[in-house]
């Protein structure tokens, strides 16, 4: 499409401009491979049912596209926790003063409740527990 706003144009009913243009922009998705379009007619001949005269075309056309932006903002998200998740690998908990009885220190999904005071400690996980060592 060009930058330059030009009127879509109208028929007696609108349907045929809104859905070349629906139709242009699900042909400018990201998600379609490049040079390549969404074509109606083949689905037409492949499944013996017309979809151009379908009522509900423009609805499934807006559903589509939503869905489509919904599970590629869910990979999106996806992705962004497993390196959330493998660049915390290794790491540990800093206490500088002092960890009261009662405190839970969790590592990913590791717990430990505090016994007893302490005094400036490292807090790190190892396979399957999280020890204690001193901060100097």
């Amino acid at each position: 499409m060009a930058n330059v706003l030009q009127p879509i144009g109208t028929d007696a009913s609108g349907y045929e401009v809104l859905t070349a243009a629906i139709q242009e922009l699900l042909n400018q998705y990201p998600g379609l491979p490049q040079g390549e379009r969404i074509k109606f007619e083949e689905l037409e001949k492949a499944r013996g049912v017309s979809y151009k005269d379908d009522p509900r075309r423009v609805t499934l056309l807006r559903i589509k596209i939503r869905d489509t932006a919904t599970l590629a903002h869910s990979k999106e998200e996806a992705k962004q926790l497993r390196n959330l998740i493998e660049s915390a690998s290794g790491a540990c908990v800093t206490v500088l003063r002092g960890t009261y009885p009662g405190a839970v220190i969790q590592i990913e999904d590791t717990k430990l409740l505090v016994q007893n005071y302490v005094k400036a400690a490292e807090f790190y996980k190892l396979q399957d527990k999280i020890k204690t060592r001193e901060c100097s």
